[in-house]
């Protein structure tokens, strides 16, 4: 009888007590933070857990969960808060009655007006803000030296107590407010984080905007341009064709580039498109290496020209405003 070479037999035992042993692999949790039903125009029902519910339902269950997330912040922070809630904002806070009301509203304003504008889908959880007394106490409790921010949701759990929320202090002001929430309305509606020209360009662009007669007013320079304009002077800027390409800003001047970025394509027409097209059909798809890329072909389909034509057209109209004021359309 010819021999058997036991190696082989004892490498398939070994699998197979492997297999056998270990446990199973899970698959991964779907994204529970974006809901994927696209905004329903003219409905008196309101999306919220993944469903249509009446208001009614809606006021009692807001009122519930908002009672439940007030004492998990005053544990959280061990200190005294209020709590307030309007349309799908959730408030906890330090402040007057005044700022209350004025915060609310202006959070209600402005996700009724912009929010339609970019994105696609239905918001399936409230907002959360907690408001701290003034910045001091802000950047003592949160450890975080701003003016406000938003912490970007978990995305397996959406009721997690100190993710998915904007935190600021009460005199901070309508820009720090709108800016960070299109951080947040970006956050739930897309499964990945943007690159830092795309969300602190769109986020910042909202900074220096206005409310009058109950309408968001926006397309404003700010203090951001000097920084810019130096910058360019001395030929440190990127040009547009390499600044798109980079995922993390790496220089100073970054970010007033990247806000100019998105008052350009405002001025141009092309803000609107170009950002729905960005996060819906590039972001989820492609890989970091390729966004910028897809973004400049976007960019260049757009406009119907070539970016090194665009980057020289946005390098000269940055010169043209040192100084905060109102932008206008050029087409």
């Amino acid at each position: 009888m010819p021999r058997l070479d036991s190696k082989p037999l004892l490498l398939l035992c070994v699998f197979l007590s492997f297999c056998w042993s270990s446990p199973k692999i899970k698959p991964p949790v779907k994204d529970r933070l974006v809901s994927y039903t696209v905004l329903q125009a003219g409905t008196t029902d309101i999306f919220y857990e993944g469903r249509y519910i009446s208001k009614d339902v809606y006021l009692q269950k807001n009122q519930k969960d908002l009672l439940s997330y007030h004492r998990s912040i005053e544990q959280i922070f061990q200190m005294k808060f209020k709590a307030a809630t309007q349309s799908r904002f959730q408030l906890i806070h330090k402040c007057s009655k005044a700022r209350e009301r004025k915060l609310l509203r202006w959070a209600q304003v402005f996700f009724e007006q912009i929010y339609p504008l970019y994105f696609k889908y239905e918001a399936s959880y409230n907002f959360r803000l907690v408001y701290f007394k003034n910045r001091k106490e802000l950047q003592k409790a949160t450890k975080m030296n701003a003016y406000g921010f938003y912490l970007l949701g978990d995305r397996q759990n959406p009721y997690h107590l100190t993710k998915r929320t904007l935190y600021s202090y009460c005199n901070s002001g309508i820009g720090t407010l709108w800016h960070e929430l299109i951080h947040a309305f970006v956050d739930i509606n897309v499964p990945v984080a943007p690159p830092d020209w795309f969300g602190e360009g769109l986020a910042s662009f909202y900074e220096e905007a206005s409310l009058r007669r109950g309408r968001v007013i926006e397309g404003y320079t700010n203090w951001r341009m000097p920084a810019l304009i130096s910058a360019m002077r001395k030929k440190k800027t990127y040009p547009l064709s390499k600044f798109l390409r980079g995922y993390y800003f790496y220089q100073v001047h970054s970010y007033p580039q990247a806000r100019f970025l998105f008052c350009y394509l405002w001025m141009k027409g092309w803000m609107q498109e170009f950002t729905k097209q960005f996060l819906y059909e590039i972001l989820p798809k492609y890989d970091r290496l390729s966004l910028g890329d897809k973004a400049i072909a976007l960019l260049e389909k757009i406009a119907k020209q070539d970016i090194e034509i665009m980057n020289l057209e946005y390098e000269k109209l940055a010169r043209k405003y040192p100084r905060p004021q109102k932008l206008y359309r050029l087409q």
